[in-house]
């Protein structure tokens, strides 16, 4: 997949030392290397990976270094999420879903969405397509006001219906949902993993573990693949 990057970065790399491999890449996402420097305590770094509230950090007890982003490594000529892998294990441990399974599956999208959210209704619509061009989606119903919102309680309806596709394609379509009496622990745990991804807006996807943020039209989706 081709990333647009705006890159804010210290490189812990000593001087004269930076890869051609890297260069060329950063030049293709229209990045330069302004300055390369050596940051002493960034050597033999040794980092254990956190799974927080507040999202995923990386973290080094002995050089008491910490990062909050997402690590990234250069394959074949692009860059590469290395922590695609652990979100894409993260989101499939999620109950609370609507799986949309495509038949000749060559790429898996998790995407939270919200009831309420015209741009998600619109996403939504384009299932098909996806579904047709290999792509199976997993829809990870999502409340933007909170777990304690009439969102929430009209989400775990929903879910709770005889055909949850079908209530879904309803809500989406304008239909007055019913509240539920409460919000289930799984669905509760679909906002806990929106906060540990860094999930602010919907729709938010994760495609093969890279998050996407907003709406994307199908087309560009498939074209991505």
């Amino acid at each position: 997949m081709k990333y647009a990057l705006t890159l804010l970065v210290s490189l812990a790399i000593a001087p004269g030392a930076l890869a051609e491999t890297l260069e060329s890449v950063l030049d293709k996402n229209s990045v330069k290397v302004i300055k390369e420097m050596e940051e002493a305590r960034f050597q033999n770094v040794s980092l254990t990976t956190h799974i927080t509230s507040a999202g995923i950090v990386y973290y080094d007890a002995k050089a008491n270094v910490l990062f909050h982003s997402t690590p990234m490594e250069v394959k074949d000529g692009q860059f590469e999420a290395l922590d695609k892998e652990l979100t894409t294990g993260l989101l499939s441990s999620l109950t609370a879903t609507i799986e949309y399974k495509a038949d000749n599956e060559r790429a898996v999208m998790y995407q939270f969405s919200d009831i309420t959210c015209s741009w998600c209704a619109k996403a939504h619509s384009e299932i098909p397509r996806l579904n047709e061009a290999g792509v199976t989606v997993v829809v990870i119903p999502f409340s933007r006001m909170g777990a304690d919102h009439v969102v929430a309680k009209q989400t775990a309806t929903i879910l709770n219906a005889i055909d949850p596709k079908g209530a879904m394609a309803q809500a989406f379509a304008g239909a007055q949902v019913p509240q539920s009496h409460d919000v289930p622990a799984e669905l509760v745990m679909n906002q806990n993993m929106a906060s540990i991804l860094g999930v602010t807006g919907t729709p938010a996807s994760f495609l093969n573990g890279v998050k996407i943020d907003g709406y994307l039209p199908s087309s560009t989706i498939i074209s991505a693949l």
